[in-house]
């Protein structure tokens, strides 16, 4: 069957980059509307680089393989856990960190930058992973709005981990996300 013939060129390829694991899911979604092979993943350190050659080889494998289901918006997509698992947030004690530097820092360097300067939506200090709410790292949290352009975003985050390591702020992480401001409008 054709869903199965996708499948094995699907894992063949992920098998061949290295991503195919035990937890590793591929998925026959409507995704927006279009048709969408879902790869859900573990994110590894080299998972960044390891992931845009594998969709592009599968995209490829697609054109080739099953042109029509490219003709009728066929999408490939590939996510990691963290974003289908559930995300727990905690508060941040005033006393833990000194949270007006750390926003400076921040927004210093996302104004610094076309990608989020005129789309930050949020910008907020929280405990934020996977664990109880408590266990979590301290998290700059940053939203911006679906426009800001996510290929720069890692740029950003290191620069600004790299300022926090500087002032010794070891154990502060950044996050950055698109999301949904229910006004449209920009942090000043």
């Amino acid at each position: 069957d054709r869903q199965g013939q996708i499948f094995d060129r699907v894992e063949r390829i992920l098998r061949k980059n290295n991503i195919l694991g035990p937890e590793t899911e591929i998925e026959l979604v409507v995704r927006r509307m279009n048709p969408t092979v879902l790869i859900k993943s573990s994110w590894k350190q080299d998972s960044k680089t390891k992931w845009a050659q594998a969709v592009e080889q599968i995209v490829d494998a697609m054109k080739k393989h099953f042109r029509s289901a490219i003709e009728r918006g066929l999408h490939v997509e590939m996510i990691a856990p963290q974003k289908y698992e559930t995300v727990y947030i905690g508060v941040v004690e005033e006393e833990e960190v000194p949270w007006d530097d750390i926003r400076a820092v921040a927004k210093r360097h996302l104004d610094s930058s076309s990608a989020t300067r005129n789309f930050l939506s949020t910008l907020t200090l929280t405990r934020r992973g996977f664990s109880k709410p408590e266990e979590n790292p301290i998290t700059v949290f940053i939203g911006c709005l679906e426009d800001s352009d996510e290929t720069k975003w890692d740029g950003i985050i290191d620069g600004i981990e790299s300022e926090f390591r500087e002032r010794g702020w070891m154990d502060i992480v950044v996050h950055i996300e698109h999301n949904w401001s229910f006004t449209r409008m920009t942090v000043d």
